[in-house]
């Protein structure tokens, strides 16, 4: 089935902890997956991202059938070679009603961690396009070890409309 990504392209409000490494912005900073260039750091406790915005999908509404599932796609680590990792707790702000408890290693390069695959809203109900345009994550370090964020984004798989075959065959439409 088709996929797309999402990427961030906006942040509703950053905790005061949270700062970036590379030019531009924290939202570019953890939108770009650049690997270990750009990034949002932050070793705050209960430091947040709210509001986390997406870019509009790259397929027309009219041309999806259906979407079949949602899930978010972050990469991160813990930058100190200690045991253990940072906590995070990545949480669907609109719709409301998924929270997700995750762990970024201490390691020497970003370590990718893919949420749950959603196959319907919190409400139980059928993802909509609608829902996917105004879809926003909240992120919330839960921990005082420092955390390096380079991205997160948010992937969709859907199911293509058929288009009508409106196709003249021997002078006739069928």
């Amino acid at each position: 089935m088709p996929t797309m990504t999402l990427t961030l392209d906006g942040i509703g409000v950053a905790g005061g902890g949270w700062s970036y490494s590379g030019a531009g912005s924290l939202a570019q900073a953890i939108s770009s997956d650049d690997g270990n260039n750009s990034y949002g750091i932050t070793s705050t406790l209960n430091d947040a991202l709210i509001g986390l915005s997406f870019t509009d999908p790259i397929v027309a509404e009219g041309d999806i059938d259906s979407i079949t599932s949602v899930r978010w796609v972050a990469k991160g680590r813990r930058p100190s070679r200690t045991a253990g990792g940072t906590d995070v707790s990545i949480v669907y702000n609109l719709p409301s009603g998924f929270t997700e408890n995750i762990n970024f290693p201490s390691a020497g390069s970003m370590a990718t961690v893919n949420g749950t695959t959603r196959t319907t809203q919190p409400d139980g109900s059928d993802w909509t396009y609608s829902r996917i345009v105004a879809l926003l994550l909240n992120l919330v370090h839960k921990d005082t070890a420092t955390l390096w964020l380079t991205y997160i984004a948010v992937e969709v798989v859907y199911v293509e409309a058929v288009a009508a075959d409106d196709a003249v065959f021997f002078g006739t439409n069928f």
